[in-house]
Protein backbone atom coordinates (compact mmCIF):
# COMPACT_ATOMS: atom_id res chain seq x y z
CA UNK A 1 0.00 0.00 0.00
CA UNK A 2 1.46 3.36 -1.01
CA UNK A 3 2.01 6.25 1.37
CA UNK A 4 -0.90 8.36 0.07
CA UNK A 5 -3.28 5.43 0.37
CA UNK A 6 -2.10 4.64 3.93
CA UNK A 7 -2.47 8.27 5.04
CA UNK A 8 -5.92 8.47 3.44
CA UNK A 9 -7.04 5.22 5.05
CA UNK A 10 -5.81 6.36 8.48
CA UNK A 11 -7.12 9.95 8.55
CA UNK A 12 -10.31 9.88 6.50
CA UNK A 13 -12.44 7.73 8.81
CA UNK A 14 -16.00 7.32 7.58
CA UNK A 15 -19.02 5.33 8.77
CA UNK A 16 -22.51 4.99 7.40
CA UNK A 17 -24.98 6.75 9.69
CA UNK A 18 -27.01 4.66 12.11
CA UNK A 19 -29.60 5.64 14.72
CA UNK A 20 -27.88 7.44 17.60
CA UNK A 21 -28.62 9.37 20.77
CA UNK A 22 -26.90 12.55 19.60
CA UNK A 23 -25.02 14.12 16.71
CA UNK A 24 -21.74 15.65 17.92
CA UNK A 25 -20.62 18.74 16.03
CA UNK A 26 -17.11 19.94 16.93
CA UNK A 27 -16.27 23.55 16.10
CA UNK A 28 -15.56 24.41 12.49
CA UNK A 29 -15.15 27.61 10.49
CA UNK A 30 -17.18 25.98 7.71
CA UNK A 31 -20.93 25.41 7.41
CA UNK A 32 -20.75 21.98 5.75
CA UNK A 33 -20.44 19.89 8.95
CA UNK A 34 -23.45 21.68 10.50
CA UNK A 35 -25.42 21.23 7.29
CA UNK A 36 -24.60 17.50 7.33
CA UNK A 37 -25.62 17.27 11.00
CA UNK A 38 -28.92 18.99 10.21
CA UNK A 39 -29.63 16.54 7.35
CA UNK A 40 -28.92 13.59 9.64
CA UNK A 41 -31.20 15.12 12.29
CA UNK A 42 -34.01 15.70 9.76
CA UNK A 43 -33.58 12.14 8.48
CA UNK A 44 -34.25 10.90 12.02
CA UNK A 45 -30.82 9.58 12.97
CA UNK A 46 -30.74 11.35 16.37
CA UNK A 47 -33.02 13.47 18.57
CA UNK A 48 -30.26 15.92 19.58
CA UNK A 49 -27.39 17.85 17.97
CA UNK A 50 -24.53 19.14 20.13
CA UNK A 51 -22.54 21.97 18.50
CA UNK A 52 -19.34 22.99 20.26
CA UNK A 53 -16.70 25.67 20.13
CA UNK A 54 -15.56 29.15 21.01
CA UNK A 55 -12.81 29.76 18.51
CA UNK A 56 -11.11 33.00 17.57
CA UNK A 57 -11.73 32.36 13.86
CA UNK A 58 -15.17 33.94 14.10
CA UNK A 59 -13.97 37.01 15.98
CA UNK A 60 -13.95 40.14 13.82
CA UNK A 61 -12.60 43.51 14.90
CA UNK A 62 -15.34 45.91 15.86
CA UNK A 63 -17.99 43.19 15.87
CA UNK A 64 -19.58 41.33 18.73
CA UNK A 65 -17.80 38.06 19.46
CA UNK A 66 -19.82 35.05 18.32
CA UNK A 67 -18.63 31.59 19.15
CA UNK A 68 -18.47 28.72 16.70
CA UNK A 69 -21.23 27.14 18.76
CA UNK A 70 -23.50 30.17 18.23
CA UNK A 71 -22.82 30.27 14.50
CA UNK A 72 -23.22 26.52 14.06
CA UNK A 73 -26.46 26.64 16.10
CA UNK A 74 -27.77 29.31 13.73
CA UNK A 75 -26.97 27.10 10.75
CA UNK A 76 -28.72 24.17 12.43
CA UNK A 77 -31.84 26.23 13.20
CA UNK A 78 -31.88 27.60 9.65
CA UNK A 79 -31.73 24.04 8.35
CA UNK A 80 -34.73 22.89 10.38
CA UNK A 81 -33.29 21.69 13.70
CA UNK A 82 -35.56 22.99 16.49
CA UNK A 83 -34.08 24.91 19.39
CA UNK A 84 -35.13 22.20 21.85
CA UNK A 85 -32.97 19.64 20.00
CA UNK A 86 -29.75 21.68 20.25
CA UNK A 87 -27.46 21.09 23.25
CA UNK A 88 -24.83 23.84 23.18
CA UNK A 89 -21.24 23.98 24.37
CA UNK A 90 -19.65 27.35 23.68
CA UNK A 91 -16.29 27.36 25.49
CA UNK A 92 -14.10 24.80 23.67
CA UNK A 93 -10.86 26.05 22.13
CA UNK A 94 -9.65 22.81 20.51
CA UNK A 95 -10.85 19.32 19.63
CA UNK A 96 -10.16 17.73 23.00
CA UNK A 97 -12.09 20.58 24.65
CA UNK A 98 -14.95 19.97 22.18
CA UNK A 99 -15.22 16.40 23.41
CA UNK A 100 -14.73 17.09 27.13
CA UNK A 101 -17.04 20.08 27.35
CA UNK A 102 -19.69 18.53 25.11
CA UNK A 103 -19.73 15.50 27.40
CA UNK A 104 -20.35 17.80 30.36
CA UNK A 105 -23.10 19.69 28.49
CA UNK A 106 -24.87 16.47 27.52
CA UNK A 107 -24.59 15.10 31.05
CA UNK A 108 -25.96 18.39 32.38
CA UNK A 109 -28.89 18.22 29.96
CA UNK A 110 -29.61 14.63 30.97
CA UNK A 111 -28.87 13.21 27.53
CA UNK A 112 -27.51 9.64 27.87
CA UNK A 113 -25.08 8.71 25.11
CA UNK A 114 -24.78 5.08 24.08
CA UNK A 115 -24.33 5.85 20.38
CA UNK A 116 -23.24 9.13 18.79
CA UNK A 117 -22.54 10.42 15.30
CA UNK A 118 -19.61 12.82 14.86
CA UNK A 119 -20.04 15.34 12.02
CA UNK A 120 -16.72 17.00 11.28
CA UNK A 121 -14.48 18.05 8.43
CA UNK A 122 -13.33 14.92 6.60
CA UNK A 123 -9.62 15.42 7.24
CA UNK A 124 -10.32 15.90 10.98
CA UNK A 125 -12.11 12.57 11.27
CA UNK A 126 -9.36 10.58 13.00
CA UNK A 127 -8.54 13.40 15.45
CA UNK A 128 -12.21 13.86 16.33
CA UNK A 129 -12.74 10.15 16.80
CA UNK A 130 -9.74 9.90 19.14
CA UNK A 131 -10.82 12.95 21.18
CA UNK A 132 -14.45 11.88 21.57
CA UNK A 133 -13.43 8.30 22.43
CA UNK A 134 -11.55 9.70 25.40
CA UNK A 135 -14.66 11.32 26.89
CA UNK A 136 -17.29 8.89 25.58
CA UNK A 137 -15.40 5.62 26.24
CA UNK A 138 -18.47 3.39 26.53
CA UNK A 139 -20.33 4.88 23.56
CA UNK A 140 -20.40 3.58 20.03
CA UNK A 141 -19.02 6.47 17.94
CA UNK A 142 -19.75 6.79 14.24
CA UNK A 143 -17.93 9.34 12.10
CA UNK A 144 -19.96 10.92 9.30
CA UNK A 145 -17.66 13.65 8.02
CA UNK A 146 -18.03 16.05 5.15
CA UNK A 147 -15.48 17.56 2.76
CA UNK A 148 -14.54 21.22 3.16
CA UNK A 149 -11.99 23.48 1.47
CA UNK A 150 -12.53 21.73 -1.87
CA UNK A 151 -10.84 18.45 -1.04
CA UNK A 152 -11.67 15.04 0.38
CA UNK A 153 -10.17 11.57 0.62
CA UNK A 154 -10.04 11.20 -3.16
CA UNK A 155 -8.07 14.34 -4.02
CA UNK A 156 -6.37 15.88 -0.95
CA UNK A 157 -2.89 15.12 -2.28
CA UNK A 158 -3.56 17.11 -5.48
CA UNK A 159 -4.03 20.50 -3.81
CA UNK A 160 -1.58 22.53 -1.72
CA UNK A 161 -4.20 23.23 0.96
CA UNK A 162 -5.16 19.55 1.05
CA UNK A 163 -1.55 18.43 1.52
CA UNK A 164 -0.98 21.10 4.18
CA UNK A 165 -4.12 20.31 6.15
CA UNK A 166 -3.67 16.55 5.99
CA UNK A 167 -0.01 16.80 7.01
CA UNK A 168 -0.98 18.87 10.07
CA UNK A 169 -3.18 15.95 11.18
CA UNK A 170 -0.36 13.38 11.14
Amino acid sequence: MGLIRRITHYLFVHDDPQPADVILLPGSPFAEPAERAARLYRDGFAPFVAPSGDCWIFHRRGQEHRSECAILSGILRGAGVPEAAIVREGRARHTLDNARLTRAALDGAGVPVKTAIICCQSFHARRCLKAYRRYFPAAKLLVCPTPTRGFDSTNWYRTPIGVFKVCTEL
